[in-house]
Formats: structure tokens, C-alpha cells, sequence
């Protein structure tokens, strides 16, 4: 199986225990400047998806912990999104949901055996 699916795999794992507010896309492609990159995506009168790009060419630890990053940045947005669009930093909201992101993928789930890369 390669680290692409293996990734997606652990996505589709976070949709259903961990669903932020908006649809959330995965990408995986090769990037230039970071390896991983994360945004909300609608118009001023509603946000429609989150997006979280991350790097092809990474080793698959570092694509498993973006993912885990992104997704804490869109489960503590989620609940910020009425109260202020443009923050994008790692507040406590984000800490709380880096540590439960982090041990559902790391520790919780069955396939567990995926922590390793492929």
C-alpha cells in the first residue's frame, strides 16, 4: 500500500470519529515551501471546505503529522468560524484537539499497525 493511500486512509478515519464543521478536502502533492498547508475556503457569507495540502514528497511520519496538524487547525476553527475567520494560530483550542488527534491516529486506532508508514 503506499504512504498516498495509507494517508487517506487515516483521513477517511478522522472524518468519522473527529468531523470538523465543513467538508474537508485531502491533497497530496509535491510543494516547494512547506510540507503542509491548511485553509478554510467559501465566500463572506459561508465558509463550504476546509483544505489541507500536503507535501508528496515528505516521509510518511512527516505526512501523518501534518495531517494530525491540519486537522487539529480544522476541528479548533470550527468552532471559531463566527467569532473570527481570520485567526489561524495554535491557541489552546488547537492543543486540546492536537492532543486528541494525535492519540485517536498514534494510539486508538485499529489500524495502528499504519503509525509506521507503509
Amino acid at each position: 500500500m503506499s504512504k498516498r493511500s495509507d494517508i487517506h486512509r487515516i483521513a477517511n478515519e478522522l472524518r468519522k470519529r473527529f468531523p470538523p464543521a465543513f467538508k474537508v478536502k485531502v491533497r497530496i502533492k509535491p510543494m516547494k515551501a512547506y510540507w503542509e498547508w491548511c485553509n478554510i475556503f467559501g465566500t463572506d457569507e459561508a465558509w463550504e471546505h476546509f483544505l489541507l495540502v500536503i507535501d508528496a514528497n515528505a516521509e510518511f511520519r512527516w505526512q501523518r503529522d501534518a495531517l494530525i496538524h491540519g486537522w487539529a487547525h480544522m476541528l479548533a476553527w470550527s468552532h471559531l468560524h463566527d467569532a473570527n475567520p481570520d485567526w489561524h494560530g495554535h491557541d489552546e483550542a488547537w492543543g486540546v484537539w492536537y492532543a486528541k488527534v494525535y492519540q485517536f491516529v498514534m494510539y486508538d486506532r485499529e489500524a495502528a499497525k499504519l503509525k509506521d508508514g507503509p
